[in-house]
């Protein structure tokens, strides 16, 4: 079994290795778990970051968790949940948004952005828990589809230009189909085993 184990963490390893020189972790988080799932069919890991501290950790509270698959390291989402980012002033225009995605999605996966069509730009909000009360983040949803596979993403960028979300390659059908790994509240709800 500890054979298993040791294979399982060089696996995870170097999928992790391989998204940190994509991602940055937030100043003040470190790794608190990494789990195996399945998302539309494929082999992917989670990897949930929360504050050092302590604080405001677990389901609902703020966390920095991103997807990866386990064949090719693809990263499929970032969520960044931070009561910070509820502080935040006004929402980035349409055109301050499109530049802060193009800049992330050349970052993670560099084409992504030229390959997609731009669907639309809106509001979009989040809601998390600290010291019992929900807060509600709000940031600028860029959406797109992604024409060659049929699949949906989207990036949401909070006020000030911080990407706190990220998603592609969902699969969409009147709404979406794809798991929603990095979504506390779909979690929590254990709506993953009803399907």
């Amino acid at each position: 079994m500890s054979a298993f184990r040791n294979v399982a963490q060089s696996w995870h390893q170097e999928a992790l290795s391989h998204a940190l020189t994509r991602l940055s972790i937030p100043q003040g988080y470190e790794l608190k778990n990494t789990s195996s799932v399945m998302q539309d069919n494929d082999a992917v890991w989670v990897f949930r970051y929360e504050k050092s501290s302590g604080e405001n950790n677990g389901l609902g509270g703020e966390h920095f968790s991103f997807t990866v698959t386990q064949v090719g390291f693809k990263i499929l989402g970032v969520m960044w949940m931070n009561q910070d980012f509820a502080e935040g002033g006004p929402l980035p225009t349409e055109a301050q948004t499109r530049k802060v995605v193009q800049k992330f999605l050349q970052q993670v996966e560099p084409g992504l952005f030229e390959s997609v069509e731009h669907r639309w730009i809106r509001p979009k909000e989040f809601t998390l828990a600290s010291d019992g009360k929900k807060i509600t983040l709000a940031g600028m949803r860029y959406k797109f589809h992604i024409p060659a596979e049929n699949k949906r993403g989207w990036v949401v960028v909070a006020p000030g230009g911080e990407v706190i979300a990220f998603e592609q390659d969902m699969l969409w059908n009147d709404g979406r189909i794809s798991e929603k790994w990095l979504h506390d509240d779909w979690v929590a709800s254990g709506a993953q085993n009803a399907r």
